[in-house]
């Protein structure tokens, strides 16, 4: 053993599906197409090469952010307990090998796999699980908006660990949970520093370094699930923030795969025969975010009449050129538990003026000039849309200053109290459980919105206590989701439809509709 057992209270959150507690429950035009470098001329075949449109944060910690491009790459360094397949829901062994829940109906044991080793040698064992799930859900790490209640673990023995919560309470979403979270060393969360500056896993890739805005990797050799392994021995991934870029290092060879493409640019790949289109409608939304304490976004029939005066229709099928969805919800409809929302808002100028009126601002009489920060070169059409979006609204009398941003100062507002009035954002949850998003969004503090709505508190734990599917998706859509619609701390603009590009002799790369990225599966042919 690397350390004595005992129990550890731990504090753990976001809520699960009851079928798992029965058992199984800045725009550029594309460059030329001329130039683009065969696939079969390329002499290097050991070196996958994926660039991402989103920058790293600056620590390596999984606990300190929500940042996709973060989570992209801790899914090949890192393993989780369990894992959910993605079209049938079903949960699958991964570092654990068995799991049920105990005759309270509340506690959780699972079963460890033997003789797994982190990177750097170590085994894994309860301990680690234990002080994984401690850190995850502590209320001062940013990674807790996934998680939301205390629970207690029991370290059983070295390879058996009980989960519980701590008001002794089944949680319905605590499995999914534990899908997406990844298990980290606990001797390395007991070094702070050695946390922050490495990625230490169990997974199939290890990490070996980070410079210039580039993660490099290395195939874990030694990794446990032999059907699973790494098929290219070494992984780059690279932030690139120009579309434009990206694509013509695609188009050169420099890159194999890339993300986030422009709809401007599929015509260009579709008909290049050495890169291939790929599209997935995704868990991730598009949404404009209120700032609560940015007054007056705090004002509810404002944020109303905002909402009804946004053509998303437009925004859909003109700006997006079709490549996005049309969302009647607040949560995707690839997400467990989706219906449609009552009261949910639609483009309606007349009511959006009606709304504004009650709010106090007659033909926005009397309203300060609104602040609109998004970013560029991220997210496709973020400055067309939010231009339209800036006209809708000065349509019923609403004035309204676009801030394009880049990246990364746009990252640091996201998160910012007190940085605009609205902000642009997407929101991709690592699972499909609904809670990552409305647990994230609206719970207090209110992910993003920083928004303190004790009523909705109050309905989303009681949310969270139904352990029956059916009864807890019929109380999302009759409480939850009209709830939200009538607060609306953000609303939803769209679903997304993720578009990536891959060399066509690229193999295996099956995009998720969430943050799970398998590049371990990625051959070349």
């Amino acid at each position: 053993m690397k350390r004595n057992k005992k129990v550890i209270s731990i504090v753990l959150s976001l809520l699960l599906l009851l079928s798992i507690l029965s058992g199984c429950q800045p725009s550029s035009e594309a460059p030329e197409q001329q130039g683009t470098e065969p696939a079969g001329t390329r002499e290097d075949k050991d070196t996958l090469t994926m660039l991402s449109a989103e920058s790293f944060t600056g620590s390596w910690d999984p606990t300190g952010h929500t940042i996709l491009a973060n989570i992209h790459v801790e899914y090949i360094v890192f393993d989780r307990l369990v894992n959910m397949d993605m079209e049938t829901l079903e949960i699958k062994p991964g570092l654990a090998t068995e799991w049920k829940y105990l005759e309270d109906r509340v506690t959780l044991e699972l079963k460890l796999r033997e003789g797994v080793k982190f990177h750097d040698g170590t085994d894994l064992d309860a301990s680690d699980v234990a002080e994984t799930i401690k850190r995850f859900s502590d209320q001062s790490r940013v990674a807790s908006a996934w998680w939301a209640e205390p629970i207690l673990a029991e370290v059983v023995d070295d390879l058996t660990v009980r989960l519980k919560p701590s008001s002794g309470i089944a949680y319905a979403p605590l499995i999914n949970n534990l899908c997406f979270t990844p298990i980290l060393s606990s001797e390395d969360i007991e070094n702070e520093e050695r946390l922050m500056n490495n990625l230490n896993g169990t997974g199939p890739y290890k990490f070996v370094k980070f410079e210039n805005e580039q993660c490099d990797f290395v195939a874990n050799e030694n990794y446990w699930d032999k059907a699973n392994a790494a098929k290219v021995k070494n992984f780059v991934f690279r932030y690139v923030a120009d579309p434009a870029t990206r694509l013509a290092a695609l188009q050169t060879g420099e890159a194999d795969i890339i993300e986030r493409v422009e709809s401007e640019q599929v015509p260009t790949i579709e008909g290049d025969p050495n890169l291939k289109l790929l599209t997935v409608t995704a868990i991730e939304q598009k949404n404009l975010v209120f700032k609560f304490q940015m007054p007056p976004m705090d004002n509810k029939l404002l944020r109303q009449a905002i909402s009804y005066a946004i053509d998303r229709d437009t925004i859909v099928n003109d700006i997006m050129q079709g490549y996005a969805g049309k969302a009647e919800n607040f949560i995707s409809e690839v997400a467990w538990g989706f219906a449609p929302a009552e009261g949910f808002p639609t483009y309606n100028p007349e009511k959006a003026k009606q709304l504004l009126a009650e709010a106090g601002y007659p033909n926005g009489e009397g309203l300060p000039e609104l602040t609109y920060a998004t970013s560029v070169g991220f997210y496709p059409k973020t400055k067309e849309y939010g231009e339209f979006i800036v006209a809708n609204l000065a349509d019923i009398g609403i004035k309204c200053k676009l801030v394009p941003m880049e990246t990364a100062s746009w990252l640091d507002a996201l998160y910012q109290p007190k940085s605009a009035h609205m902000i642009d954002t997407g929101w991709m949850p690592p699972g499909l459980e609904p809670d990552l998003t409305i647990g994230a969004f609206y719970r207090s503090p209110g992910q993003c919105a920083f928004c303190e709505i004790d009523e909705l508190n109050d309905i989303l734990m009681e949310e969270s206590r139904i352990t029956d599917g059916d009864k807890r998706a019929e109380f999302l859509k009759t409480k939850v989701y009209p709830m939200i619609a009538e607060y609306v701390p953000h609303m939803t603009l769209f679903n997304s439809v993720l578009l990536y590009a891959v060399r066509s002799d690229v193999e295996g790369f099956e995009p998720t509709p969430t943050s799970a990225m398998p590049f371990h599966q990625v051959y070349f042919k």
